[in-house]
């Protein structure tokens, strides 16, 4: 019964994170209730994330709606906190 908590809580929050982003509201809590411990957790939910970054970035790239340009700064500034903050 428990994977049926998970995969819905999972769909509801890849629906939300769609539209406006929040989903790990849902899904930490169902993993963690499910017994995985926080930090599994936590590296787990962040694997939808990641699918979900990929392919808007895809997907705004392939309707020529992505400006690479403009944000290059704040891009290497956040994959630089991102490497960091993972140490």
């Amino acid at each position: 019964m428990i994977n049926l908590y998970i995969f819905l809580a999972g769909f509801a929050a890849g629906f939300i994170n769609i539209m406006a982003g929040g989903g790990s509201i849902l899904t930490l809590p169902v993993l963690i209730i499910a017994g995985l411990p926080s930090p599994i957790a936590n590296a787990t939910n962040r694997i939808g994330i990641l699918i979900q970054n990929i392919t808007g970035t895809y997907r705004f790239k392939r309707h020529n709606k992505l400006q690479i340009h403009s944000v290059k700064h704040i891009t290497i500034a956040g994959v630089l906190g991102a490497i960091l903050g993972s140490f």
